[in-house]
C-alpha cells in the first residue's frame, strides 16, 4: 500500500450503523424468487451519524465479504458484510470517510459532490462518475485525493441534463461501460471507453418509465443493469436487465429478468453489484438511495442468480 493509501486508510472514521432485517414480501417468505433473482435476505440500515445516507452505487470485494459504496452527499462508506447460511445477517466495521478533490480537500457543496456510479479500474483505483458537475475522478484508495479520469469524451458529457449524468458505470473487457440516466436529445445513452481514454458511443433503449441507475460485470460475462422509476400514481419501481457486452456504434439489447414493485420492499434502488459464489451461482446485491428522507429507507437487498 502506497502512502497515499495509507493516509486514506488513516483518515477513515467508524460508523455505527444498525442493520434491521428487512423482508422482501409483506409475508417474510424468505424463500421468494422475482424473476431470475431469489431472494436471499435482506436489511434496513439506519445510522445516528447525520452523513450516513444518500447511497448511489456499490461494489464488493473478496468474494462478498466487503463492500465500498458512493453516496451523493460525498461520502465513501465501507464496511464488512455477514452472513449466515449463505443469507445477508448483517454489517460490520462500517467506516465513512470523505471523497476528495484534486488539493485533497473534501468535496464541499452538492454540485462538486454529487457522486452516482463506482467501478473499480484495471490497476486495482476506483473510478467515480459525478452529475450535476458532470464529470469522473480517479482515487487510489477511498479518502484519497483525486486525479481527472479523462476516460469519456468532454462533448458527450456536456451534453447530458445537469441532474441525469452517468449514473452506471462498470468495467469489462479491457473497456469501461457507461449509461447516463437520460441521454442528450438525439444522442446515445452508453458509452465504451478504454481506461486511457478513446473509445464510441453506443445506443441504450430509453424507456418512458425506467432509468439506468447501475451496472455490474456478470462473472461468466455480460452486464447486469438496474432501472427505475418512480411516478406520485405508480409510486417506486425497480427492475434488473440483462444483456451481453454492448458493440460501440451498435444498440444494446438488454432484457428484463427481474421486476421490484408493490406489495414487494422497493425504494430508491440505485446501487448494484455481482459476484461469483464458492458453490458456482452468482450473487447480486442492491442499494436504494433514502434521500436522506426520513419517508425512505436504505436497504440493502441480497439475491442469487437464477442462471
Amino acid at each position: 500500500m502506497g502512502l497515499g493509501a495509507w493516509a486514506a486508510a488513516a483518515a477513515a472514521e467508524p460508523l455505527s450503523l444498525r442493520a434491521a432485517p428487512a423482508a422482501l414480501a409483506p409475508d417474510g417468505g424468505e424463500n421468494l424468487a422475482v424473476g431470475a433473482l431469489a431472494f436471499r435476505g435482506g436489511l434496513h440500515l439506519t445510522s445516528p451519524d447525520p452523513r450516513f445516507g444518500g447511497l448511489s452505487d456499490i461494489r464488493v470485494r473478496g468474494g462478498g465479504a466487503a463492500f465500498t459504496a458512493v453516496t451523493d452527499a460525498g461520502y465513501w462508506i465501507e464496511g464488512a458484510l455477514a452472513f449466515r447460511g449463505g443469507r445477508l445477517a448483517g454489517v460490520r466495521d462500517a467506516r465513512i470517510l470523505p471523497l476528495r478533490g484534486a488539493d485533497g480537500a473534501p468535496l464541499a457543496s452538492k454540485e462538486r459532490a454529487d457522486a452516482e456510479a463506482l467501478a473499480r479500474g484495471p490497476d486495482g483505483g476506483w473510478i467515480v462518475a459525478f452529475e450535476r458537475r458532470h464529470r469522473l475522478l480517479r482515487y487510489t484508495a477511498p479518502g484519497a485525493a483525486a486525479t481527472a479520469a479523462d476516460i469519456l469524451p468532454a462533448p458527450w458529457l456536456r451534453g447530458l441534463a445537469p441532474n441525469a449524468g452517468v449514473e452506471a458505470l462498470a468495467f469489462a473487457g479491457g473497456a469501461f461501460l457507461a449509461l447516463a440516466e437520460r441521454p442528450a436529445a438525439g444522442g446515445a445513452g452508453g458509452w465504451l471507453a478504454a481506461p486511457g481514454g478513446g473509445g464510441d458511443s453506443f445506443a441504450y433503449p430509453a424507456d418512458p418509465f425506467f432509468r439506468p441507475t447501475a451496472a455490474a460485470r456478470l462473472p461468466g460475462g455480460g452486464f447486469l443493469v438496474l432501472e427505475r422509476g418512480y411516478s406520485r400514481a405508480a409510486g417506486a419501481k425497480a427492475r434488473v436487465m440483462r444483456m451481453a457486452a454492448p458493440r460501440a456504434g451498435a444498440a444494446a439489447a438488454p432484457r428484463e429478468i427481474a421486476r421490484l414493485e408493490a406489495p414487494l420492499a422497493v425504494d430508491n434502488f440505485e446501487g448494484l453489484d455481482a459476484w461469483a459464489t464458492p458453490d458456482g451461482g452468482t450473487a447480486v446485491l442492491i442499494v436504494s438511495d433514502d434521500n436522506f428522507n426520513p419517508r425512505q429507507r436504505t436497504l440493502l437487498m441480497l439475491f442469487a442468480l437464477a442462471e
